[in-house]
């Protein structure tokens, strides 16, 4: 049964939401403080250790040996990094290959079936200007997934400034009604005091609208079941197993594990034909799933999956930011006061790098790629340090602050170009 949310009936829910209230205050409160130049501060400071520390009297007899601490250091990350990459690619190839030679009698597959029974998925995207087509592929392979029907219920956010909207909306009920339990489109209305328009807002609307209207369908019998949320843009595509390898991962966790976690997909990053640096920069990203962002439990990305109620207790994604990904764990983590851990999944599933039109029109995209990421990156970390103060303990704020800031300050952003540079300011 289809669901839409027009733009002319959120008024009366927008006091329920956590935007613009909320989010005008936070702006306000830390209008003059941006931490997030001190992110900056202290990279700019580091990779200009070449030139000022050679210039220091006494300071730079230690020079050399300063360099080649830290240059030793990031090797050490970068082979901490592959062999936790090696470790998970050979757990995915462990699962695929039990996955072909595992067979499934019809009592084994009714006893899975009788175990997730009262699991329901909920699977939200945003829509603002990519082309349908893009949507449709995504929404494809979550028809592909098992009991899809019976159990999988679709959001789809689309922005009140989305080009063609109410035709668009209508394609997708005439392409996909019936094919999924609930299919729930919503205008996000633009101009609410103290949100940035993006994925966030548009994602935290659509989230509680959905869960509102699921709430309220008598026949959907909401409170029955068991929910995981599944977070994702409009270009992704799922493995055929996805939903059911999050639920046996789910169901092996007690209760308090279930709703402290967020289970990542190993993302590739590819479509039909690519220019190379956008291959380069989505096998590197890949890389550092593997083996970085998931094993030193620093942010999920891209599309990732939790229990409704931490999605709940954890305010659902803010408005006031844009990079909901890279937010996701610390906002949680801080909103709920306990840790959440990152746990992978052993599948892939894919996402649309950069699409271009020519090389020029790639270029362009890798570098607004790049500076959203930049920018993103810088936010999250004042983020945490305006909401420090609530983290469960100081040793995990003190623990996630390095881990975040040696990944996304050092080694993305300094450690290459420290590794270049340096070496010219060796003293004889």
């Amino acid at each position: 049964m289809p669901s839409s949310v027009p733009p002319s009936s959120s008024s009366s829910s927008l006091e329920s939401l956590d935007s613009g209230i909320n989010a005008a205050k936070l702006e306000a409160a830390n209008r003059y403080v941006r931490w997030n130049l001190l992110f900056l501060l202290i990279i700019f400071i580091f990779l200009l250790f070449p030139i000022w520390m050679p210039l220091i009297p006494y300071v730079n007899q230690a020079t050399n040996i300063v360099f080649i601490i830290i240059i030793g250091l990031f090797q050490l990350v970068w082979l901490v990094a592959t062999i936790c990459a090696i470790r998970r690619t050979l757990a995915i190839n462990r699962r695929n290959k039990l996955k072909t030679t595992e067979v499934r009698d019809v009592e084994s597959a009714d006893d899975t079936a009788n175990e997730h029974s009262t699991i329901r998925h909920i699977v939200a995207m945003t829509l603002y200007k990519e082309p349908m087509s893009v949507l449709q592929t995504t929404l494809d392979s979550l028809v592909q997934q098992r009991d899809a029907k019976s159990r999988v219920s679709v959001i789809i956010g689309m922005e009140c400034r989305t080009p063609d909207k109410e035709a668009k909306r209508d394609e997708v009920y005439a392409k996909y009604e019936g094919k999924f339990l609930r299919l729930i489109v919503t205008f996000h209305p633009s101009g609410i005091p103290g949100e940035i328009s993006g994925k966030c807002s548009n994602m935290n609307y659509a989230c509680r609208q959905g869960l509102e209207i699921l709430r309220q369908d008598i026949e959907y019998n909401y409170e029955k079941y068991e929910h995981i949320f599944t977070n994702c843009d409009c270009d992704a595509v799922f493995d055929p197993e996805y939903m059911m390898e999050l639920e046996t991962e789910y169901c092996k966790l007690d209760y308090a594990d279930r709703h402290s976690s967020i289970w990542q997909s190993i993302i590739l990053y590819k479509r039909d034909s690519m220019p190379f640096f956008v291959d380069i920069t989505g096998v590197l990203r890949t890389f550092f799933f593997m083996g970085v962002l998931i094993p030193w439990n620093i942010n999920p990305m891209s599309h990732y999956s939790l229990s409704v109620r931490l999605l709940e207790e954890g305010a659902f994604t803010h408005p006031a930011y844009q990079m909901e990904d890279i937010i996701a764990l610390i906002r949680y983590t801080i909103n709920t006061r306990r840790e959440i851990r990152i746990r992978p999944l052993n599948l892939i599933s894919i996402n649309g790098p950069t699409s271009g039109a020519n090389y020029l029109d790639e270029i362009r995209e890798w570098a607004l790629q790049v500076r959203r990421w930049t920018i993103g990156a810088g936010e999250v970390f004042h983020y945490f340090i305006v909401k420090t103060y609530r983290m469960p303990s100081l040793y995990l704020s003190i623990s996630w602050a390095s881990r975040f800031f040696i990944y996304y300050g050092l080694v993305l952003c300094a450690s290459s170009i420290f590794s270049v540079f340096s070496p010219s300011s060796f003293s004889s």
